[in-house]
C-alpha cells in the first residue's frame, strides 16, 4: 500500500518578513532618537549621568522625600561647601529618598540651601543626612575657633604635660588638678630653733609633720572642654654641626587644645611652666549631669598649722609644748594637749 504523501506546510510570505524587519527598525530607530533628545533613557545606552538626570527627573515615589547626604568624610568645625555634597561619580548632588513621615519627625534637612555654608558641630560620615543638631550656630567663624565655647579661651600645649587627656573626644569636659609636694629642708627646722621657745615649738611640729608625706591639691581648671583631641603633628628641629652645617629634620609632636575660663589661664601656664604634675579628671558626658558643680581643693592635714580648715585642728596640733628645766638648762619638750570631756558627762 502506497503511503499518503505528507502535508506541506504553507510557506512564509517574505513580503510580511520584510515588513516586520522594517518596522522593528523603525521602532529602534525611534527610540534612539528620544534617547538622543533626552527624552526617555535607554539603560543599555545610558551613561552615569544621563542615568542620573532621568533619576533627578523622575523625582522620589509618592509619600517620599528626596533628601541630601554628605558625599564625602566632613570634619567637625568645618563649613559646608557645595563639593561635600557632590557625587562626582554621578554627577549631581548626592541625596537619599526617605518617607515623609521620617523627614518631618526627626527634622531632616530636605534643602541643600539649608545645609552650604554652616559650620559643623562635630565630624560627619559620608551618606548621613543632616539636622539643625549637626550645625553650630549660624554666624560662628569655620576652623579651630569655632569648637571654643563662648566666654573660654583656648590653649595648645603638648599632651604629655597633662596626665588623663588621651582619649577625650571634642565637647568632653573636665577638671584639671596640680599635686605640689610640701617638703620641709633641714636648714628651715635649724633656723626654727634659734627663734626662742617659740621657734622651738615650730621646730618641733615640723618634725612631726615632716615624718609623713604631705601635699596639696590645687583644682586648676574647672568644667573645662576639649576643643581638638590629641593629635600628632611634625615640628620642624634645627640642628647646627661643624661638617653638615645647618640641618632641618621634624620631630612628631603630641599636642591638645582645651577651652578654660579666662582667669584659669594664668593658674593653668604657670602650672605648664615650671613642670608641675597636672592631672586632668574626666567629668560625666550623661545629660543631667550639673553644669555647675565644682571640684573642691584639697590640703593635707599634716601640714605645719595649729589648725586646719574649717577650724579642725590637724594632728600636730595635738601637742602642748611646756619648758623645763633639765640639768640646769631649759628646754621645751613636748606634751600631749588635754582634751575637752564629752558633752554631757
Amino acid at each position: 500500500m502506497t503511503p499518503a504523501h505528507p502535508a506541506r506546510r504553507p510557506a512564509r510570505s517574505s513580503s510580511g518578513l520584510l515588513l516586520g524587519l522594517f518596522l522593528l527598525v523603525a521602532a529602534a530607530g525611534v527610540l534612539l532618537t528620544l534617547h538622543a533628545l533626552e527624552v526617555v533613557t535607554l539603560p543599555f545606552f545610558a551613561t552615569k549621568e544621563e542615568e542620573a538626570v532621568a533619576e533627578e527627573r523622575r523625582g522620589p515615589a509618592p509619600g517620599r522625600v528626596r533628601v541630601p547626604i554628605a558625599a564625602r568624610a566632613i570634619a567637625a568645625y568645618e563649613s559646608i561647601q557645595r563639593d561635600d555634597l557632590w557625587d562626582r561619580a554621578a554627577g549631581r548632588v548626592a541625596t537619599v529618598d526617605l518617607s515623609a513621615e521620617v523627614v518631618e519627625r526627626r527634622g531632616i534637612l530636605a534643602d541643600a540651601r539649608q545645609i552650604v555654608g554652616r559650620v559643623l558641630d562635630h565630624e560627619k560620615a559620608p551618606g548621613y543626612v543632616f539636622t539643625e543638631r549637626d550645625f553650630l550656630p549660624r554666624g560662628t567663624r569655620p576652623g579651630l575657633v569655632a569648637g571654643i565655647p563662648p566666654g573660654k579661651r583656648a590653649l595648645r600645649f603638648e599632651a604629655e604635660n597633662v596626665q588623663g587627656l588621651v582619649g577625650l573626644r571634642p565637647g568632653d569636659r573636665f577638671d584639671l588638678l596640680a599635686s605640689v609636694a610640701v617638703e620641709v629642708e633641714p636648714d628651715q627646722l635649724g633656723a626654727l630653733s634659734k627663734a626662742g621657745a617659740a621657734g622651738a615649738e615650730l621646730e618641733l611640729r615640723a618634725r612631726l609633720a615632716a615624718q609623713r608625706r604631705q601635699g596639696e591639691i590645687r583644682v586648676l581648671v574647672q568644667n573645662g572642654v576639649i576643643v581638638s583631641p590629641v593629635t600628632t603633628r611634625q615640628i620642624p628641629v634645627s640642628t647646627a654641626s661643624l661638617t653638615r652645617g645647618m640641618t632641618t629634620r621634624t620631630k612628631p609632636v603630641q599636642e591638645v587644645v582645651i577651652a578654660v575660663a579666662p582667669e584659669e589661664l594664668g593658674p593653668l601656664s604657670e602650672a605648664l611652666a615650671i613642670g608641675a604634675t597636672i592631672m586632668a579628671t574626666p567629668r560625666s558626658g550623661h545629660p543631667d549631669d550639673p553644669q555647675d558643680s565644682v571640684t573642691p581643693d584639697y590640703r593635707s592635714p599634716w601640714l605645719l598649722e595649729s589648725n586646719g580648715e574649717g577650724g579642725k585642728k590637724s594632728p600636730t596640733s595635738d601637742f602642748r609644748m611646756m619648758e623645763v628645766l633639765e640639768d640646769g638648762k631649759l628646754k621645751v619638750v613636748p606634751v600631749p594637749a588635754a582634751r575637752k570631756p564629752a558633752k554631757g558627762k
